[in-house]
């Protein structure tokens, strides 16, 4: 028994099930009425089932089974105008479960149904035929024959601004065929129940000139992958049929000489089960989990598929994208699709979280196999070209850049450098006869230049607040056992939670301010206390906070001589007074990464207290600049940086918008050897450089 979700006039439900070698559901019992009031019940829909009323017979099953059983609700059948004499069951009124006739083919009446498949239903084997192409005069290969798992030469490629297979350029013609079935074609052992549809299609396509077809596998997530209770993925479906299923799908293609392109995910509506891919979109815990227990083993098994064209990631994201937002990032600024029509299911996501999505599943199939080609389908032009006033907010670049993961292999050698060294900074000074306004100018052009380029720069958790940078360049990175020590929390856990969950670290989560917590273990990976980080050990005497340094913090987990790889704290103006106690104990030496909200006294004007001052001073800059700078000079160098724009202010000295809050994100270069670094200055001359690294001998 199978449930469609498609709202259909009963003969044509009928129709469809046959077209599944089943029919319509025939109920012979409580116990199989109850078995399908449970299947409609669970989407609250109204469902045709298999009874009609013909002049001849009266009411008889379709699937021509005796009638043994009925479950009319009291009043029915009433046959209302004379036009009703196929039966529904009800699901949504007082006699749920019960039955009620309906107009047969009245486009108001249309519903989901139930479909019931005989046992035993297996469609035709497939075999392996020989390659064979056919070139015509223009020089584009026409694929007649599509051989099984052959070398990379015999997949689909791409070639300068073509395609190319099997060393010949091929031209791709084919459909959108989308779905059978909407998200109950694959997984599940689905497939069995659509085969012989499908390869209707497929011979359809072949015999109509076409090579390629495009089909949709999870949508929003209704019966793959697994979910568990908390929205993470735990394996391709709950059968474990998934990838069997595409495998012999795309065979069947290959009968028809066309190439497959499986389209994993749909924006274009928002449906019933739309909290698991928002899931996936809003939260990168959830969406690894997708990478590591669906997507990458989907992509390893199916790799060597000859017929296998490529991966669509999303069917149109602007169907759920928020138009008309301003970013000083062209590749998250949408004002250019205002009134274009994007958002028509619904305004839920940045382009940034769409981007990331993008990005995250693009990166993991092209490190699973390289040679996999990765697209996405659009609803317009306007996202997808630069040019006409229009953007390609899709572009590598954009999601690379917005997405922190690099969609290429990476092969870190002396030759290829993870890390590159600018040292823009070292130009940019601030002394005590520097002017106000230069000083300020200064401070700022500081805090936005990156002293060195991290290549594998990825943004852990929330794409806004609560997020923070982590550089995963060799030798950084996040790796069982990683240790991370998370100050000031808020309301905001997904960096912790994405750190525990995404890359098994161990979180040590400390926050004085939260009211309602006490010690306790957060999940199996994080441990919070109700304690704050300072420059004293002891008591904060205005707030009454218990507090440590950082040095007493690692001396009392144990974490002495141990290396901890992400340090990261957001204390409110507290940070200044953290840093140069951090720097005066050098409580940094076996940290390897850093990260940390900076605020100017510009911030105090958002708390709204009188007695507070709210605009900086030229001392105050050169006080911030030189903390800053004795970071410096303990090794550290500056990979990412992200203004607060809810921080903004307008300078008294030069009328600029500024942000008095910074997220600054540091590398211990101490870390670094050699061979994973290269001068700015040596890239540039085409050449590749070697620069010293001092490496510490510590436990990890």
């Amino acid at each position: 028994m199978e449930l469609i979700r498609r709202n259909m006039t009963f003969h044509d439900a009928g129709n469809y099930c046959v077209s599944l070698r089943a029919r319509l559901v025939s109920i012979h019992s409580n116990a199989e009425n109850q078995q399908v009031y449970a299947l409609c019940k669970n989407v609250n829909q109204n469902c045709w089932i298999g009874f009609e009323n013909k002049p001849s017979t009266g009411f008889m099953w379709t699937d021509s089974s005796p009638v043994t059983y009925i479950h009319f609700q009291p009043g029915e059948p009433d046959n209302w105008n004379g036009v009703e004499s196929c039966v529904i069951m009800k699901v949504n009124n007082q006699y749920n479960g019960t039955w009620s006739d309906q107009d047969c083919d009245a486009d108001y009446d249309r519903s989901y149904f139930v479909c019931k498949i005989p046992n035993g239903a297996v469609a035709p084997q497939t075999t392996t035929p020989v390659i064979h192409t056919t070139t015509h005069d223009s020089g584009v290969s026409i694929l007649t024959t599509l051989p099984h798992n052959v070398p990379n030469d015999h997949k689909l490629q791409i070639s300068g601004n073509n395609f190319v297979f099997g060393g010949k350029r091929i031209f791709l013609s084919g459909i959108n065929k989308a779905w059978e079935a909407y998200a109950y074609d694959f997984g599940q052992a689905q497939y069995q129940y659509r085969r012989r549809a499908y390869q209707k299609v497929f011979q359809e396509i072949e015999q109509a000139g076409g090579n390629s077809v495009r089909i949709w596998i999870h949508m929003e997530g209704e019966t793959s992958p697994q979910f568990d209770s908390s929205g993470h993925v735990t394996s391709t479906d709950e059968k474990g049929t998934l990838i069997s299923d595409l495998r012999t799908m795309i065979h069947d293609a290959q009968q028809h000489n066309l190439f497959v392109f499986p389209c994993l995910w749909n924006a274009a509506v928002k449906q019933n089960f739309h909290q698991r891919l928002d899931g996936l979109i809003k939260d990168t815990s959830k969406l690894q989990s997708y990478i590591d227990h669906a997507l990458i083993p989907m992509v390893k098994a199916l790799k060597n598929e000859t017929a296998l064209g490529g991966w669509d990631i999303m069917n149109e994201p602007g169907g759920e994208m928020i138009q008309n937002v301003f970013s000083s990032d062209p590749c998250q600024d949408t004002r250019f699709l205002d009134n274009s029509g994007a958002g028509w299911a619904g305004h839920l996501y940045k382009a940034a979280e769409f981007q990331r999505f993008v990005n995250w599943q693009a990166d993991a199939i092209k490190r699973t196999d390289p040679d996999a080609l990765v697209t996405l389908g659009v609803w317009s032009g306007r996202p997808n070209m630069d040019k006409f006033g229009w953007r390609n907010i899709y572009k590598d670049s954009c999601l690379k850049h917005v997405g922190g993961r690099p969609m290429v292999l990476p092969k870190p050698t002396a030759l290829s450098p993870q890390i590159v060294i600018q040292d823009l900074n070292k130009e940019i000074t601030i002394v005590n006869t520097t002017p106000p306004k230069e000083a300020e100018e200064n401070f700022f052009k500081y805090l936005e230049q990156k002293d060195v380029i991290c290549k594998q720069d990825q943004r852990l958790g929330s794409m806004n607040d609560g997020g923070w940078n982590v550089c995963f360049s060799p030798p950084f990175g996040l790796h069982k056992p990683c240790i991370v020590y998370s100050f000031g929390i808020g309301t905001s856990w997904n960096f912790d939670d994405a750190a525990s969950k995404i890359y098994g670290c161990r979180v040590l989560s400390f926050d004085p301010s939260l009211k309602d917590l006490h010690d306790h273990n957060r999940t199996a990976l994080i441990a919070f206390k109700k304690i704050g980080i300072g420059d004293i050990n002891g008591t904060n005497h205005y707030k009454g906070w218990r507090m440590k340094t950082l040095t007493k913090f690692i001396h009392d987990e144990g974490h002495d001589n141990t290396v901890v790889d992400y340090v990261k704290f957001d204390v409110e103006f507290d940070e200044w007074r953290v840093l140069l106690n951090i720097l005066q104990e050098n409580a940094l030496k076996n940290v390897k990464q850093i990260g940390f909200e900076i605020h100017t006294k510009e911030f105090f004007k958002f708390k709204k207290n009188p007695r507070l001052e709210t605009h900086s001073t030229q001392g105050d800059y050169l006080k911030m600049f030189r903390i800053l700078k004795e970071l410096e000079k303990a090794n550290f160098r500056q990979f990412n940086y992200r203004l607060n724009p809810f921080g903004e202010f307008d300078s008294k000295t030069d009328k600029k918008k500024r942000s008095c809050c910074y997220e600054l994100h540091y590398i211990n270069m101490n870390f670094v050897s050699q061979k994973y670094t290269v001068k700015q200055s040596d890239l540039t001359a085409n050449s590749t450089s070697k620069t010293s690294g001092l490496g510490q001998k510590v436990k990890h």
